[in-house]
């Protein structure tokens, strides 16, 4: 079941990005493919290290380059976890074994910054005691 709502779910994402590809497209001279290296050093410099927003205002540029590299490695453990929980699922789906079950489950006292979220979701296979796993 949820191998199915991810492929409709990115289906939707992906017909939604489309619709905005064609809108970029069909503008006048707004679009342009021309010059790669030249767009790969600005993408680098000006997104992934936020070299305007550092250098437009020092204080809050740091501040917002920060929350942004925060962010990214957040989205990037996030989609990895993700992952990592759809293989398990569709495994145990193609051998047959014990549905998978989503389980929420308090974190530890607040000891790294993924414990100040109050709850958690876990994906797990058998009886969680102080779970509550619904499935």
């Amino acid at each position: 079941m949820l191998w199915l709502l991810v492929f409709v779910f990115a289906g939707a994402f992906a017909w939604q990005v489309a619709k905005r590809v064609r809108l970029i497209a069909g503008a006048p001279n707004t679009f342009s493919v021309s010059d790669p290296a030249f767009r790969l050093s600005r993408f680098i410099g000006d997104v992934l290290l936020q070299r305007r927003t550092i250098g437009e205002r020092r204080v809050a540029g740091v501040a917002h380059a920060l929350v942004f590299w925060g962010f990214l490695a957040f989205a990037g453990y996030t989609i990895t976890e993700f992952l990592r929980g759809l293989a398990s699922s569709i495994s145990r789906a193609l051998r047959g074994s014990t549905p998978t079950r989503l389980c929420w489950r308090r974190l530890p006292a607040p000891s790294s910054p993924a414990s100040c979220i109050c709850s958690s979701g876990v994906w797990c296979s058998g009886p969680q005691p102080s779970a509550l796993c619904v499935g």
